[in-house]
């Protein structure tokens, strides 16, 4: 794969993001190969446990493919979100637990497939956030629903009204991550969860999982296709051309005019 490094041992699959150019940006290659990796892992039965890393020293993800979505207009802007809905999904929805390794910028997409796993292992230095409102658009990636769903409504509207980034301890202060370890001890702790996970009778593990996912599903897929509505007409605005542009440009944005 071009974009991502498999290694299957004991068990335990590591799936490495390896887009260093673009600062880890999901893109529509990107996303496909990341929901076929998803599809072989949940054929392989003897796969118990998936651990989702970075190859970056600064970062895990920048999140979407600012550039790539600038360009979104007519159905593809909706096919954009509901793909990335699908990447997330197909972590949620994964036959065995998935924990996440993330140090440094988490952000945007970062945060909606962090918001996917079952266990979210950050380093001291990591910085996460969904700054989407700075670009003039929504998630689209069900991180709206999601945010909410796990730290509740006054916590989420303060990260996506402000599009600021917080740290590892905030994160964990607010229930959105697990465990905040030194960098050099992120693998490590990662791993270390993943072979305990492993070692227990699988089918136990995947009921526990499928028993969790099973509560509110049809809430969400409501909530999801929502979501997608929204970040379609939001994306169609004068106001968020405007704030790609400025963005892409290195620029403040112009006045908004709500249109």
């Amino acid at each position: 794969m071009k974009f991502l490094f498999i290694e299957e041992k004991n068990h335990i699959v590591s799936i490495t993001l390896n887009r260093p150019e673009a600062l880890n940006a999901f893109h529509t290659p990107f996303i496909l190969e990341f929901l076929d990796a998803f599809s072989q892992i949940g054929k392989n039965t003897d796969v118990r446990c998936v651990i989702i890393k970075s190859i970056l020293a600064t970062a895990f993800t920048a999140g979407g493919d600012i550039k790539e979505e600038a360009a979104l207009e007519g159905k593809n802007i909706k096919l954009f979100s509901k793909r990335g809905q699908a990447c997330v999904l197909a972590v949620e929805q994964c036959r065995v637990p998935v924990i996440l390794a993330a140090h440094g910028y988490t952000l945007g997409a970062g945060l909606e497939l962090l918001l996917g796993c079952d266990i979210t292992v950050v380093s001291e230095d990591v910085k996460i956030g969904i700054p989407t409102i700075t670009l003039g658009e929504i998630p689209g990636w069900g991180g709206i629903y999601r945010l909410r769903e796990a730290i509740g409504r006054s916590n989420a509207l303060n990260l996506l009204l402000t599009g600021k980034n917080i740290s590892a301890k905030e994160a964990f202060r607010i229930g959105l991550v697990q465990y905040v370890v030194p960098k050099e001890a992120l693998v490590a702790k990662a791993e270390e969860i993943a072979k305990k996970i492993a070692s227990f009778a699988p089918l136990a593990v995947e009921s526990m999982k499928m028993a969790i996912n099973g509560f509110d599903r049809y809430q969400k897929n409501i909530a999801l296709d929502m979501e997608s509505d929204l970040f379609e007409a939001v994306c169609k605005t004068e106001d968020r051309k405007e704030a790609i542009e400025a963005f892409l440009q290195k620029r403040s944005a112009n006045a908004f005019y709500r249109k």
